[in-house]
């Protein structure tokens, strides 16, 4: 995640698989699926098959069929959320809110409520139970009320602290914040405080609904759990009075160890955290546990009540070693592990509050559903390949073949083609390492664990050689997301080297001898090399260009003339056909990851002799956070370079020079983006020249989608259809050069038509 203001609003959002009532676009999202944080999910009382969900990259996605495919909604529409989740008209189905947006197509598209609101950052809304004139909203300056559907909103002065939840109807209204419980009686204009007999202030989620029988309302809340003199304290909390006095549910069947069971417990005491319940059903509970142990009953799982609490049982268990096995697994916990993606955190839960047998769980990986109370669950957010034996239980022994359902919410940094076989694909992806396609790009397999990839997180970069077949060179990481604003400040530190496989990517070695073991965000391969000794060059993350003429056996460094004491950041090596060397070396941000200091630019050099000296060719231009630079394959004086915006320093955009850096102009900067679904700056971060019309110049930028140029960079044009706002580079099908591969941060891989 980023952080400096807008910055700190993580870029990307998109669109993807189409459904039902959806045009066909000419972008499909392509890769396993998943891989990647995601929050707040939704789904309709008026159709549970409409679901929702947001990722921490930004992404917002919406399904018509259950979670059988999603479609990524446009970034220029809006974005994604760790915290609010869609809210749906009571009356109106095709009437949903997010964000302190409206959308009356069914969330195809949203316009502000109201002109001018008054909040930002909203991370709760709630509608009238009764008609939907009265809503509660949680922002980043506290709660705001709306008594006319949105048209005006008031603050609300008297709750404090960070909302977390809220019920209304023309009876009441509530509002929860991590301060304790608020009533009003006079439909939202005042409020009081109803605490009496929670134990603590740390209030972590509240609930509501009306029963069954008699339509009595019933308040749940979840606090932390403690150990007391009496035993455990905290937990779930009801009340049947309105808020006036509250107790602990009665928990039958509910942990409440104050130990760990074993070293695999996540929690010393057991800690309740998520609530859903049902509106007009409220016996009806589920809330969500990080446990004391690995094993059932102690495990971290979602329990569920049919009595207002008063007895419990777990009904969620997604170990396939165990007997207790209730959840149809994704790609993850087969190609991984078990606990990978976050086994103990639950990032979000809900339930369908008019179909309380219907819910949704998510945590740093995976999305799953059940939609009969819990005696199952669905991975939502990958398909299985048909026909496949049976996995086995053991993560990595059969990590199977598996299809995109839409979801993708991952990084990924290149997409390559083996060149020996047209169906051969690659994805270099973020936290899940690399995925293989051996079918042109329809079903995937992560086999990273069971292929013995040294460093597990990230790949950046891979190439085949173009001589022997299979061969294949990675570069490998166990720091993501060099150079955006995460990985730029002076303690981004971590292991990385350069793999090598024989095999096409079965199996992988180190290939480091000579290398410093730290990140490696890019390769390049010299083919005029004789194929059984390779020259290869790594930029070494920290530590300089590093060169091999064994076909990376051993490597030595040749940095001479790079000012690594100035700015040690090298994250990029590019050889041109004529033999010049260039290498990037982004921004450096100095005081830790909160810091917004830069004090020295980062550069592009150049290497006339195989990297044994180096000259600087941005002195003429100093850019503080430069990024990628493409040259032009027909001269390697003629040069584009994407630059983004620092503090105090407006030089985001894109810069071009035809003598080899003597002189550079800038082609695009922030007032070019105006209006285009971003802030008001631009972060240029990639760039990609069509290899058969270098004229045709491709744009990455952070939160402003994909920009090209069919001129030489003269005139400018942001990709339609596209979704995802944060992109990576663009790779052309050598089988069919109009269809091109875009990688992005964080929204995966889209395959589309560039004629």
């Amino acid at each position: 995640m980023r952080a400096w203001g807008a910055l700190a609003a993580i870029a990307a959002l998109a669109g993807g698989v189409a459904a039902e009532d959806e045009a066909v676009t000419t972008w499909e999202p392509v890769g396993l699926g998943g891989g990647g944080a995601m929050y707040a999910p939704a789904s309709s009382p008026h159709d549970p098959k409409l679901l929702f969900v947001s990722c921490d990259m930004g992404g917002f996605y919406r399904s018509t069929d259950g979670g059988a495919s999603w479609r990524m909604l446009d970034f220029r529409q809006t974005r994604g959320s760790t915290t609010c989740k869609p809210v749906f008209h009571p009356q109106a189905p095709d009437t949903v809110y997010f964000k302190g947006q409206i959308s009356k197509d069914r969330g195809l598209t949203w316009a502000p409520i109201g002109e001018k609101p008054p909040f930002r950052d909203v991370n709760l809304m709630v509608l009238d139970a009764d008609g939907g004139k009265t809503m509660l909203l949680g922002a980043s300056q506290g709660l705001f009320v709306s008594t006319n559907g949105g048209v005006t909103w008031a603050r609300v002065f008297s709750v404090e602290g960070y909302v977390v939840g809220a019920w209304v109807d023309s009876a009441c209204v509530f509002a929860a914040t991590d301060r304790g419980v608020y009533r009003s009686d006079d439909g939202g204009k005042t409020f009081s405080a109803k605490n009496v007999g929670l134990p603590a202030k740390d209030l972590r989620c509240f609930a509501a609904g009306r029963s069954a029988a008699g339509g009595k309302l019933l308040l749940y809340a979840t606090l932390p759990g403690l150990k007391a003199d009496d035993g455990y304290r905290g937990g779930v909390y009801r009340s049947d009075d309105l808020g006036e006095f509250w107790a602990p549910v009665p928990g039958e069947g509910l942990n409440k160890g104050l130990r760990k069971i074993d070293e695999y417990g996540e929690r010393e005491i057991a800690q309740y955290t998520l609530l859903g319940v049902a509106a007009n059903a409220a016996e009806t509970v589920y809330v969500t546990c990080r446990g004391t142990g690995y094993h059932p009953p102690n495990h971290s799982t979602v329990y569920r009540s049919d009595d207002a609490g008063k007895t419990w049982r777990f009904v969620f268990n997604r170990d396939q070693r165990f007997r207790e096995l209730n959840v149809e697994n994704g790609w993850i916990p087969f190609s991984l592990t078990w606990i990978w993606g976050g086994f103990h955190t639950i990032n979000g839960f809900a339930i369908n509050s008019a179909h309380p047998d219907v819910a949704l769980w998510t945590d740093t990986g995976e999305l799953l559903q059940t939609t009969d109370g819990g005696k199952t669950w669905q991975a939502c957010y990958t398909k299985r390949v048909p026909g496949q034996a049976k996995p086995e239980p053991e993560p990595g022994k059969t990590p199977g073949l598996w299809e995109s359902a839409g979801l993708e919410v991952t990084s990924t940094w290149n997409y390559r083609i083996d060149p020996f076989d047209s169906r051969h694909h690659v994805i270099c992806y973020t936290d899940v390492c690399i995925a293989h396609s051996r079918d042109g790009g329809k079903s995937w397999t992560n086999s990273s664990k069971q292929a013995g990839a040294p460093w597990s997180n990230t790949t950046y970069d891979l190439i085949f050689d173009p001589a022997k077949r299979d061969k294949l060179w990675a570069a490998m990481s166990n720091v993501h997301d060099i150079p955006h604003w995460t990985y730029i400040h002076d303690e981004a530190r971590g292991k990385g080297g350069v793999a090598v496989s024989q095999d096409g990517g079965k199996s992988w070695t180190k290939s480091n001898a000579g290398l410093p073991e730290a990140p490696v965000p890019a390769l390049a391969l010299d083919p005029k090399s004789p194929p059984e000794s390779r020259t290869l060059y790594a930029a070494v993350y920290d530590h300089g260009i590093y060169k091999s003429t064994d076909g990376g056996a051993t490597w030595l460094g040749c940095s001479n003339g790079i000012d690594l004491k100035r700015n040690p950041h090298t994250w990029l090596v590019r050889l041109h056909e004529d033999g010049t060397l260039f290498c990037g070396v982004t921004a450096r941000r100095v005081g830790g990851r909160e810091s917004r200091e830069f004090p020295e630019p980062g550069a592009v050099y150049r290497s006339s002799d195989g990297g044994a000296n180096w000259e600087e060719i941005t002195r003429s231009q100093p850019l503080y956070w430069p990024n990628e630079f493409a040259v032009d394959p027909r001269d390697s004086k003629v040069l584009y370079l994407a630059a983004a915006t620092v503090p105090k320093r407006n030089e985001g955009g894109l810069y071009k020079t035809v003598d080899g850096g003597a002189s550079w102009a800038r082609l695009l900067k922030d007032e070019d983006f105006a209006g285009k679904g971003g802030p008001s700056y631009v972060q240029g971060m990639f760039v990609t020249l069509d290899p058969k019309d270098p004229e045709r110049v491709y744009l990455g930028t952070d939160s402003h989608g994909l920009w090209v140029s069919h001129d030489a960079g003269k005139s400018w044009k942001q990709v339609e259809g596209l979704p995802f706002g944060n992109i990576h580079r663009v790779t052309f099908d050598p089988a069919d050069h109009e269809t091109v591969y875009v990688t992005t941060f964080g929204g995966g891989v889209w395959k589309g038509k560039m004629p």
